[in-house]
């Protein structure tokens, strides 16, 4: 599919599931005020406790805006996951589209030797073009998921998180794994909902990465403070512009 009939594929995604998304034209194209009526601040409402969160034992749904973005998210997850196995035994991830990732859900004792308990997180990927696929949502299936990242340009986001709404947990995490995808949290923002983005230009591999710190660290984190401190100072994440509850500006991000 080329790109403009991706594009026209997806504002009619758009229509049907939010009734008026309109598709800009991807990581290159600078924000503009220009023609955007401006919004009534809202009053901030903080996240829910991130103890809502940690259970990640339905699965974490990845919803790519085309197969490209979906091959990129295949390809770094199994890269990323055969650097943690030669690690840490028994963190390996295969799948075909859908698999398990084995995260940490609680802190080990290491002056015991204590090994640190795991949780095994079912990984599902579906790709935004395919989404009235049946085989596609026999994968996907009934749950709702706790966590969910969108994968494409920044500007797919809108369209991508409509149909991602149907899925969501009561409580459910949102990663918005477009560049510069933290312009989009005040169209978005939920405090059941929470979304963590970042103000760079991240790769595949980059978001890949971003998703598999925040499934390992929000199971041991008491708050949504530490699991921001936890994402900002790990040297892989610190330059990229993290922008997650518990951070800086994030309310006033969030309301603006």
């Amino acid at each position: 599919m080329g790109e403009h009939s991706r594009r026209e594929f997806l504002k009619g995604m758009a229509a049907a599931a939010a009734g008026a998304v309109v598709l800009g034209e991807g990581c290159a194209v600078e924000p503009t005020l220009e023609g955007v009526e401006a919004r009534e601040e809202r009053e901030y409402v903080e996240p829910a406790g991130i103890e809502n969160f940690r259970d990640l034992s339905g699965g974490v749904l990845i919803i790519t805006a085309n197969e490209a973005e979906e091959t990129g998210v295949m390809l770094t997850l199994r890269d990323r996951s055969r650097k943690r196995e030669e690690r840490e035994a028994g963190a390996g991830f295969t799948f075909d589209k859908r698999g398990v990732l084995n995260r940490a859900i609680g802190k080990a004792d290491i002056l015991n030797g204590d090994q640190v308990e795991s949780q095994q997180v079912p990984i599902v990927i579906a790709n935004a073009e395919d989404w009235g696929n049946e085989d596609l949502q026999k994968r996907i299936g009934d749950e709702h998921f706790a966590m969910i990242q969108l994968r494409g340009h920044t500007d797919d986001m809108p369209v991508l998180y409509e149909l991602a709404r149907d899925k969501m947990s009561p409580h459910a995490t949102v990663l918005f794994g477009g560049c510069r995808g933290a312009k989009k949290i005040p169209e978005y923002y939920d405090p059941n909902h929470p979304i963590i983005a970042d103000t760079g230009t991240g790769e595949s591999a980059v978001n890949t990465y971003i998703l598999m710190r925040v499934i390992d660290e929000i199971g041991t984190c008491e708050n949504w403070e530490e699991l921001y401190v936890r994402l900002e100072e790990n040297a892989d994440l610190g330059s990229l512009g993290i922008v997650a509850p518990g951070g800086p500006g994030y309310e006033q991000l969030a309301t603006k």
